[in-house]
């Protein structure tokens, strides 16, 4: 059985268990519906973030702390990094007009 992306085997997983899996699956692969929501004509672009992501992945220096002021869009990063790092589903062209689409590396992605 596939439960979004993770395959599952009937005898080795109760009910429970399955839907647990299930449920993590959305957890770890939440959508772009929240970048989506964000994204109008005042929307400050802060795709930069994403390029120090990009370097800062499996280095010593992995852990990021984004350490902002309340109010100061920490909540609107957060949902612009799992539109982008998400695999189910396509958000490429949320991101056509912004800073991160010069980068190479997100075309290699």
């Amino acid at each position: 059985m596939d439960f979004n992306g993770f395959i599952c085997s009937c005898q080795l997983f109760s009910y429970e268990q399955k839907r647990e899996i299930n449920r993590m699956g959305i957890y770890l692969n939440p959508g772009n519906s929240g970048f989506v929501g964000i994204r109008n004509d005042l929307y400050v672009d802060k795709s930069g973030l994403i390029g120090l992501v990009n370097e800062a992945i499996e280095t010593p220096r992995r852990l990021i702390c984004v350490s902002r002021p309340r109010r100061f869009g920490k909540s609107f990063a957060a949902k612009m990094l799992c539109a982008y790092y998400d695999r189910s589903c396509d958000s490429s062209r949320l991101f056509e007009d912004l800073s991160i689409s010069t980068d190479e590396k997100m075309r290699d992605r």
